[in-house]
């Protein structure tokens, strides 16, 4: 049997962590797309946007997603680790889910979240067309709710509870 996960949630939900941890527990390929772009322009993704502007940024991200097509197709025992944003793609949700990966929402909650990276929103690169972080956190919440299968709550969790809630879903 394979598995291909996605995790998903706002940035500072834990995605990266946990895909790392997954992807070398189990010798799992890892897909760090917010990485793609930064080894891409030599940056970091707060520079890029800066750089480019944030519809720029959207345009970039999308083509990294296209690219990695074949992969998504052909490969097994894959961990996506995407920016928060994936949950514009509709059509790139739609590829991952016809090629049998699950979504994994982490969900934290936003004054958790603000904890965990000290405020510092500018430092991870979030893409916010002008609109305040919260309303943004609100926004993509309701989009995450629309494409995941399994959800996984995270406040008052510790590291361990949250890994064996995604490895019972994923029977690993």
């Amino acid at each position: 049997m394979f598995c291909k996960i996605v995790l998903i949630g706002f940035s500072g939900t834990g995605k990266s962590h946990f895909a790392n941890i997954i992807s070398k527990k189990y010798n799992f390929k890892l897909i760090d797309t917010d990485k793609l772009i930064s080894d891409k322009y030599n940056k970091k993704l707060i520079d890029i946007i800066n750089e480019f502007g944030e519809i720029v940024f959207f345009e970039i991200e999308k083509k990294v997603l296209i690219s990695l097509k074949t992969q998504i197709i052909n490969d097994i025992d894959t961990v996506f680790d995407i920016g928060g944003s994936l949950c514009y793609y509709d059509d790139f949700i739609k590829l991952l889910k016809q090629n049998n990966f699950k979504f994994i929402f982490l969900q934290t909650s936003f004054n958790n979240i603000k904890k965990r990276i000290n405020g510092d929103w500018g430092a991870r690169g979030i893409v916010s067309n002008n609109v305040s972080i919260l309303k943004l956190y609100n926004d993509r919440l309701k989009l995450y709710e629309k494409i995941y299968d399994k959800k996984i709550i995270c406040d008052n969790k510790n590291e361990n509870d949250i890994l064996f809630e995604i490895i019972s879903f994923l029977n690993l």
